[in-house]
């Protein structure tokens, strides 16, 4: 499930056309969120 919430927010956000570097960090940051493992100091 994991990388269907990686995979899904990276082309949902591309779709919007965001450049695919600040694609990855928010998908990145998504992922983070759903395995809820996200820290402030990474």
């Amino acid at each position: 499930m994991a990388l269907v919430v990686f995979v899904g927010s990276l082309i949902g956000v591309m779709a919007l056309g965001m450049p695919i570097a600040f694609a990855l960090l928010v998908s990145g940051v998504a992922l983070m969120f759903y395995l809820d493992i996200f820290d402030t100091q990474i």
